[in-house]
């Protein structure tokens, strides 16, 4: 860390980092979560009811979470000198 810059400003950046792996961890799981859905489309011993259930939940679950992910990476972004610097006062 250089020393003209300070933690406040690093934890600020940190926001931009997990704002990036908040994107790739939806396109990830949101992918996988689709291809499941297709291989037990086409397998027929599976109980469909009860995987798309399961499905459903698990989609709901991710996309809500990583929303949520999203929108505190984005105010850590924004505003994490500011954050930093009222926590410590």
């Amino acid at each position: 860390m250089p020393p003209s810059e300070n933690i406040g400003v690093w934890f600020q950046r940190s926001g931009s980092f997990s704002l990036l792996l908040c994107v790739f961890a939806e396109i990830y799981f949101l992918k996988n979560l689709t291809l499941s859905s297709k291989i037990v489309d086409n397998n027929i011993n599976i109980d469909k009811k009860n995987f798309q259930i399961w499905f459903t939940v698990m989609k709901s679950y991710t996309e809500n979470l990583v929303h949520l992910l999203t929108v505190i990476s984005t105010m850590i972004w924004g505003y994490g000198d500011i954050i930093h610097n009222y926590s410590l006062s």
